[in-house]
């Protein structure tokens, strides 16, 4: 019912969506703020990226490693990344990746994390880590 608004981000938006599915008191949490919605739909974007991982960790996993791939560049741009800077956000993601699948009982949510750390250490792409 939702899929074409134009105004997604905004609480008042979020709140119909949450009475839409019935979900009970996430109404109240989505429109007081209590849940930490915002109208600049940073909480939207973090559970895009989140489900999307989950959906294809295996797919994210190898190309991760290879360093390319459709799932990375889509992973990418739900990130915000510009396209002009995926190739070198691809570069990164190769180059630390025993740190952000590897080093890890790999899971959706500690390669997030991981790649999450690493971007907040490389000034080009620290600005883009979402906060949540």
């Amino acid at each position: 019912m939702w899929a074409d608004s134009a105004a997604k981000k905004h609480i008042l938006q979020q709140s119909m969506i949450a009475t839409t599915n019935g979900t009970g008191m996430q109404t109240f949490a989505i429109s007081s703020g209590t849940s930490g919605c915002t109208n600049d739909g940073v909480i939207v974007q973090r559970e895009q990226v989140n489900v999307f991982a989950g959906i294809n960790f295996d797919n994210l996993s190898q190309e991760m490693a290879q360093g390319s791939g459709e799932h990375l560049a889509s992973l990418a741009a739900l990130m915000g990344v510009p396209v002009e800077m995926q190739p070198q956000f691809f570069g990164l993601i190769q180059e630390h990746y025993d740190a952000i699948v590897l080093a890890h009982d790999a899971t959706p949510v500690t390669m997030l994390n991981g790649l999450y750390q690493t971007m907040a250490g490389h000034p080009a792409f620290a600005p883009l880590v979402v906060k949540g």
